[in-house]
C-alpha cells in the first residue's frame, strides 16, 4: 500500500517576520505610492499559527482517517480570489 501524507499549505501567517515585512512595505509605499504591499485576504485578515496548528491537528486525528493525499490551503481565500 503506497501511503500519502496530507499537506497544509499556509498563506500569509502573522507571525514577527511578517510584521517586519509589512514595515518595511509601509515605509516603502510612503516613498512611493505605487510599490506593491502585502495585500489582505478577502477574510480580512492574515492567519494566525493556530489556524495552521487546528488542521495539522485534525491530520492528525481519527477524523481525518480516509483522507489522504491532499493539500489544504490555509490562506483566508487568497489562492481562490
Amino acid at each position: 500500500m503506497e501511503t500519502q501524507i496530507n499537506s497544509p499549505l499556509p498563506g500569509s501567517v502573522d507571525t514577527s517576520r511578517r510584521e517586519s515585512t509589512s514595515r518595511r512595505e509601509r515605509a516603502l509605499a510612503e516613498r512611493d505610492p505605487a510599490a506593491p504591499v502585502l495585500a489582505l485576504p478577502p477574510t480580512g485578515r492574515v492567519a494566525r499559527p493556530d489556524d495552521i496548528a487546528r488542521l495539522a491537528l485534525f491530520f492528525a486525528s481519527e477524523q481525518s482517517d480516509h483522507i489522504t493525499g491532499q493539500a489544504w490551503n490555509v490562506d483566508g481565500g487568497t489562492v481562490m480570489h
